[in-house]
């Protein structure tokens, strides 16, 4: 019996130090596969030589590491998804999130769905690709690279957007303003010049413009004022509601008064309905057939007038010609000579007078005694005087019993004939000072 029982022990140890050895041996090599019911759990590092074909989940607790494949990094076959929040989709690449996104360190993690959060950079990166973006922390302003340059396409105080090709105000209750930060008045849009030399707007057309350069309508579209491609106004003019032009015929209209300060030429004909007033030089230039003409009477400051119906000129005062002064006691006069082709009328009869000329002159006839009844004649010299001129001469110093016969016109000169009534036949001589006048 004691036998047996020392028999049956040592039998077991055998048995289970062969188990023990049998799992062990196990634990290190195994040629074939292993299938297990129950959960396998390894304490230490496994080195997987082979693929690996998980049918349920697997769950991992410490860091893991995916060592890069031959061709990829880490492919998944189907969507990858990120504590559930963020995925991308096998089918067509794109990335969703729904929270935030943070591209670049140095900033605070991003938690405000829908957002991107851009590291910003103080300069404009070198060596970069066309179509790259970046925010410029210094600046303030969203840039983009167009493979050669960086441009500017968003900032924060611009208020802009984008709508297909329109470029507009954010908010259409703000204005924009150019070349300043002030709105003028209440201006949607205010250009204001940078220095004195600046223009702040110029409008440029295309070579040969067609269309209008500049147009300005109301609410309905109905045009206001309008330029054209060669800069003519197109559209009528209307200035306060008191002063217009039309277009279709060019006149001008004013219910008020027209004042010039300077020059004022007008080409064309000019008809004003009320009163004008020039302040400075007025220049009326001739028209082609005649001076300068008025369908009514022209009246002077009141005082001088000329009739519409038959062409008399009244004044209450003086006229002068070639003078500004004349003779308070004077109603016409004249500086200078005075030529009237159609001639001057004085009084209510006779003949008009074209020339009045009036002079001195010197009597010379030959020398010696003059028989009684006996006349000779000379000249004195006249200028100006011509034949047919009706000719006055007042004789002086005239010897006792000598006479003036008679007095006629010839070319520069007045014919003078002296007789003699006295039997002593006075000697003639020479005399001086005869004064004389011609009237033509």
């Amino acid at each position: 019996m004691k036998s047996n029982k020392i028999f049956s022990i040592a039998l077991s140890v055998f048995v289970s130090f062969v188990f023990v050895f049998a799992v062990t041996y196990a634990a290190t090599t195994i040629s074939t596969n292993i299938n297990t019911g129950g959960t396998l759990t390894v304490s230490d590092t496994s080195t997987l030589t082979g693929a690996v074909t998980m049918s349920s989940t697997l769950g991992v607790t410490g860091l893991t590491t995916l060592v890069n494949a031959t061709t990829t990094r880490v492919s998944v076959s189907n969507a990858l998804w990120v504590g559930g929040n963020a995925t991308t989709t096998a089918s067509n690449g794109n990335f969703e999130t729904q929270g935030g996104l943070t591209v670049g360190g140095g900033v605070t993690t991003n938690s405000i769905t829908g957002s991107v959060l851009l590291a910003g950079k103080t300069s404009d990166p070198t060596g970069v690709t066309q179509g790259t973006v970046y925010y410029n922390s210094a600046s303030k302003v969203l840039k983009l690279f167009d493979g050669s340059n960086w441009f500017t396409v968003g900032t924060t105080t611009s208020g802009l957007t984008l709508s297909g090709q329109r470029l507009q105000l954010a908010d259409l209750n703000y204005y924009t303003t150019f070349g300043t930060t002030t709105q003028s008045g209440l201006s949607m849009l205010t250009l204001e010049a940078t220095s004195t030399a600046a223009i702040p707007l110029t409008l440029r057309g295309f070579t040969g413009q067609t269309a209008n350069l500049f147009v300005v309508e109301n609410v309905g579209g109905t045009d206001l004022f309008t330029i054209d491609a060669s800069g003519r106004l197109t559209s009528n003019l209307d200035v306060n509601g008191y002063a217009t032009t039309t277009a279709a015929n060019g006149n001008f209209a004013t219910l008020g008064t027209l004042v010039g300060s300077s020059t004022l030429q007008v080409t064309g004909a000019a008809t004003l309905y009320s009163t004008l007033n020039v302040s400075g030089l007025t220049t009326l230039a001739n028209a082609s057939t005649s001076q300068i003409t008025t369908t009514g009477s022209l009246w002077v400051n009141g005082f001088a007038t000329t009739t519409a119906s038959n062409g008399n000129f009244a004044t209450l005062g003086s006229v002068a010609i070639a003078s500004t002064s004349p003779s308070f006691y004077v109603a016409l006069g004249v500086t200078g000579t005075t030529t009237s082709s159609g001639g001057i009328t004085v009084g209510t009869a006779g003949s008009p007078i074209n020339a009045i000329l009036t002079g001195t002159c010197t009597v010379d006839p030959d020398n010696g005694p003059l028989a009684e009844g006996a006349a000779t004649t000379t000249n004195c010299t006249a200028t100006g005087v011509v034949a047919g001129d009706k000719v006055f001469i007042t004789p002086a110093n005239l010897l006792a019993g000598l006479y003036m016969v008679s007095a006629s016109s010839t070319a520069g000169a007045i014919q003078v004939s002296i007789g003699s009534v006295s039997s002593t036949s006075p000697t003639i001589t020479s005399y001086t000072g005869w004064s004389w006048m011609s009237v033509r």
